[in-house]
């Protein structure tokens, strides 16, 4: 049966063409539709090796053409790869071995790896597109695809009696790659030269 659709109606009206002679159960149907609306998970074996070693290491970048990790995209004009992306944004999570390949995490969690053309020329196949779609969180704190920013913490303390309730929380911060960005000397001194202000 060839479907590409994920419309249930379309996919009921093939299974009747395709089987006119049959009687199918609701169970039956049930199951069929699950089955083409996942389609794009049951890959051949082989197959299925080729993209798990195509994706290994993930989160590098290799070719400075391509989009850097953390670009946010969707379907391309050559897009061929029915629902695998849920027809919604992902974000690259990295640069394949593969030339002109890129690893793309999509917002429902899945990783494929899809073709980004970069010679510039009408020869280049483009599965997926830049985009500006920010990513969207459902019952999640933090995703693949989120903007973060980095929070800046004051040097000085103010004079207020929330102050009390800040340091153990706020004044720790971290900056980029986890480095302490203030020694815990430094926050005691400013903590007691605060107190002592205070009284």
């Amino acid at each position: 049966m060839e479907n590409d659709s994920n419309n249930k109606e379309e996919i009921l009206m093939s299974l009747v063409c395709t089987f006119p002679d049959r009687v199918f159960t609701e169970m039956d149907q049930n199951d069929i539709i699950e089955i083409c609306s996942r389609k794009s998970s049951y890959r051949p074996p082989d197959e299925k090796d080729k993209i798990e070693k195509d994706m290994d290491p993930l989160f590098q970048e290799r070719n400075p053409q391509m989009p850097p990790l953390g670009s946010r995209v969707k379907r391309g004009r050559d897009w061929r790869y029915e629902n695998q992306d849920d027809y919604g944004p992902g974000t690259v999570i990295g640069h394949s071995k593969r030339d002109e390949w890129l690893i793309v995490e999509w917002d429902t969690g899945l990783r494929w790896p899809y073709r980004f053309g970069t010679t510039g020329t009408p020869s280049d196949k483009y599965d997926v597109e830049l985009c500006c779609d920010p990513r969207v969180l459902v019952n999640e704190l933090i995703a693949t695809g989120c903007l973060v920013t980095r929070e800046t913490i004051p040097t000085v303390l103010p004079r207020s009696s929330a102050i009390k309730r800040a340091i153990p929380v706020g004044f720790f911060g971290k900056t980029g790659f986890g480095e302490i960005k203030m020694k815990v000397k430094e926050i005691l001194a400013q903590f007691l030269q605060w107190k002592a202000l205070e009284q």
